[in-house]
């Protein structure tokens, strides 16, 4: 290696060793700003979505076997996996909002992690005690502007109201929708399926937990 070449590699090792640094110092001051503006933003979202009853405290999945098995065989039976598929709903269903009307749960407020074109969608979403979808806010994501990103209007989630129950299942795939909602989703069916699933997981947990939780 010639004196020139040696150079060369020092100064790049040298601009490699300050960019790491800035970035280290620059990800040190914004990350405390960053997760304090997303709980600002989730206890906003909270409290929009409960429409002004008591949202309770923070709760996490429960750890039962019995209770996972229920889900995957519930989640097959809607086509949201398939018939011996299994996922862990720990990893997608991030918090549980119980939401309670003096003193009886009325409602439960999920955080629900979907996958979208854009990768990584969390959701707070809204269902009855029966697992009926009231509605959802889009909290974070990277969607395509103009299809994907449509995800972001609150009237988006109208495709999905009042499904969720054993009587009328929330609808999973385009071939479920009316020709308008299929149609207004066109373009976007990755974000569609992400949302649609991450939706059907919440209802079907919360139809588990039957407004015992």
């Amino acid at each position: 290696m010639n004196n020139k070449l040696m150079q060369m590699t020092l100064r790049l090792a040298i601009i490699c060793a300050v960019a790491s640094l800035v970035l280290g110092v620059v990800n040190i001051v914004t990350e405390p700003v960053i997760i304090e503006r997303k709980r600002v933003e989730k206890e906003v979202a909270l409290k929009e979505l409960s429409d002004g009853d008591h949202v309770g405290e923070l709760q996490l999945p429960a750890n039962s076997d019995d209770l996972h098995g229920k889900l995957m065989a519930s989640l097959a039976a809607h086509g949201v996996i398939a018939a011996g598929e299994d996922i862990d709903e720990k990893e997608l269903i991030t918090s549980i909002y119980p939401v309670d009307k003096n003193g009886e749960i009325t409602k439960y407020i999920l955080q629900l992690d979907g996958s979208g074109y854009g990768g990584k969608m969390v959701i707070l979403a809204v269902f009855l005690n029966d697992g009926t979808f009231v509605k959802a806010k889009l909290m974070e994501n990277n969607e395509t502007p103009g299809l994907g990103k449509k995800a972001e209007d609150s009237a988006y989630y109208n495709m999905f109201m009042n499904t969720g129950s054993d009587a009328r299942p929330l609808p999973v795939s385009k071939r479920a929708l009316v020709a308008s909602d299929a149609e207004a989703v066109s373009g976007s069916t990755i974000t569609f399926n992400g949302i649609s699933r991450a939706l059907a997981l919440g209802s079907d947990y919360v139809k588990l937990l039957g407004g015992k939780n």
